[in-house]
């Protein structure tokens, strides 16, 4: 038990490190591109720890506050389709037995995403938002050897390319899915 302790432990900060360096670095803020950080835990791969992030723009329409009814009714909306639709956004092959579990879902202003950054003067006249997330994985087999499918387009057209690091005790890979969709190994 132990030992399954320190070992998730272990993959929890490989990729707290791994998000934090890739995601929050220069640039980070990109329209159309997604981000997925998915780290498998354990020797047996069943449970796994998935980080979402793009921009707000690409989930409901816009990055400024929303503070009409109007505003926050789209943002609402488009959170909850991300929220709901996220068992169907990544498809785990079905004989593994997958239960995906949203553990948070949150608006970030680009200031609390980037707080150790300096501002520009160039880029700071616009705050911009994006949307993180974070969900957990349980499943009944493993998912190591598998491939997830991904597929954000259908729910969000704003969304062109995915950027999906995965990382176990054995490996870390990194890929761009274009379109919005493709295949990733695990």
């Amino acid at each position: 038990m132990q030992k399954i302790i320190v070992k998730t432990l272990c993959v929890s900060c490989l990729l707290t490190v791994f998000f934090a360096s890739t995601s929050r670095g220069a640039g980070a803020h990109e329209h159309g591109v997604a981000r997925l950080q998915i780290a498998l835990d354990g020797d047996a791969g069943t449970q796994a720890t998935i980080i979402f992030e793009t921009a707000a723009d690409s989930i409901y329409g816009f990055e400024y506050e929303a503070k009409s009814a109007k505003d926050r009714d789209a943002q609402k909306a488009g959170l909850d389709l991300l929220k709901t639709s996220m068992p169907q956004i990544l498809a785990f092959d079905h004989s593994r037995q997958c239960v995906l579990k949203n553990e948070s879902l949150k608006v970030v202003t680009e200031e609390e995403a980037h707080s150790a950054r300096k501002p520009d003067p160039h880029h700071d006249e616009v705050e911009h938002r994006s949307v993180e997330g974070r969900w957990s994985v349980s499943c009944g087999k493993s998912l190591l050897g598998t491939k997830l499918s991904i597929n954000l387009v259908d729910k969000f057209s704003r969304i062109h390319d995915v950027r999906v690091i995965t990382i176990s005790e054995s490996s870390q890979k990194s890929s761009t899915l274009k379109n919005g969709k493709g295949f990733v190994g695990l």
